[in-house]
């Protein structure tokens, strides 16, 4: 099952569900977003974690000390192991040795 489909089986009841366009949107809008209201991001991750309760999942909401970027990771219930980082952590160690690289590179002009 993908995010996309936890999403749909996660709708509020009453409200339409977002397009799968939207939803892809979302998944990837970039990660340093207006902060949101703490209650907000509460309920959905309670949201989130009641679907992934059936699969005998758990989700874990982070942030990268350098980047400041969410990280997502699925872990299983019973044995707590990493089933799946969001970035992954190659992803965060580029964007770690990119964020270096810029800085050398901003040292050397001045």
């Amino acid at each position: 099952m993908d995010i996309h489909a936890i999403a749909d089986t996660a709708a509020p009841a009453g409200q339409p569900k977002p397009t799968r366009a939207a939803r892809a949107e979302a998944v990837s809008a970039p990660a340093r977003q207006p902060a949101q209201d703490p209650q907000q991001v509460a309920q959905a991750v309670a949201v989130l974690n009641r679907a992934m309760a059936a699969l005998s999942r758990e989700v874990e909401f982070t942030s990268d000390q350098q980047t400041g970027h969410t990280v997502v990771r699925v872990l299983d219930r019973e044995t707590q192991e990493l089933i799946r980082q969001i970035p992954s952590k190659e992803v965060l160690s580029i964007t770690h040795a990119l964020d270096r690289l810029q800085g050398l590179l901003f040292q050397q002009k001045a």
